[in-house]
């Protein structure tokens, strides 16, 4: 599995699981400890972080798009129209995150 299908599926996987413990708006420990699974791929998240972002950087086929679509959809158990917006809002919050990562590596080397 490419860098960025493995970060766009922790992504969708992760927030999918916090949507559903948050629905009600009471979050029991119970619930948080039903988050384990999802929790324990964030070091695949993290080991694909940069390579995914260069995969972005140099741009992604639309049948790549696709690719990354399909297993969104498998793995939240959606019917693949479903998924294009899902695995655009994951791709944003990965761009996010690498930047606010990039920018606190950068700010705290200054500080030192």
């Amino acid at each position: 599995m490419s860098h960025l299908k493995i970060c766009v599926s922790v992504v969708a996987e992760l927030t999918t699981a916090i949507a559903k413990v948050t629905e009600d708006k009471k979050v029991t420990f119970g619930e948080i400890l039903g988050l384990a699974p999802e929790i324990l791929r964030i070091p695949s998240f993290v080991a694909n972080l940069l390579p995914a972002i260069e995969e972005l950087k140099n741009g992604i086929t639309p049948e790549y798009q696709i690719e990354i679509e399909r297993e969104v959809a498998k793995r939240l158990d959606l019917r693949n129209d479903n998924t294009e917006e899902i695995v655009e809002a994951c791709i944003n919050w990965i761009v996010l995150t690498s930047s606010t990562i990039l920018t606190i590596v950068k700010k705290s080397k200054e500080l030192k």
